[in-house]
């Protein structure tokens, strides 16, 4: 169990380095969503943006949060303008940092019972 939680953690830590590097070289637009299909295994969330060459792109996202955007409403898109098809939705970037932070607060309060569990020994 704590090692899928570790790996977990690390995957988390990965998306979240690669979502920052998209954050500092990336540019915000307004995309719509066309279509989410929560049934499938991952969720998934279609949304339209134009570059800023005025090109249509669609982002693929999974969307197993309760806090996606619904069909027909606009949503923030974060793109890298070098390479469009590198783009997050904003919910999910915003997912991955809550994620990443109840991740480290059960990882710290798991390391402390273990911690104190080993003194009182």
């Amino acid at each position: 169990m704590l090692l899928i939680a570790s790996a977990c953690g690390v995957a988390l830590v990965v998306r979240e380095g690669k979502r920052r590097q998209l954050a500092a070289i990336g540019t915000w637009t307004t995309g719509r969503v066309e279509m989410i299909d929560l049934d499938s295994d991952s969720g998934l969330i279609i949304l339209a943006f134009e570059d800023a060459t005025g090109r249509t792109r669609k982002v693929f996202a999974s969307g197993t949060s309760s806090f996606h955007p619904r069909v027909g409403e606009p949503a923030r898109v974060l793109y890298d303008p070098r390479d469009p098809s590198r783009a997050e939705i904003e919910v999910a970037v915003r997912t991955t940092r809550v994620a990443l932070v109840v991740m480290t607060c059960a990882f710290g309060i798991l390391g402390v019972g273990l911690l104190v569990s080993g003194l009182a020994r």
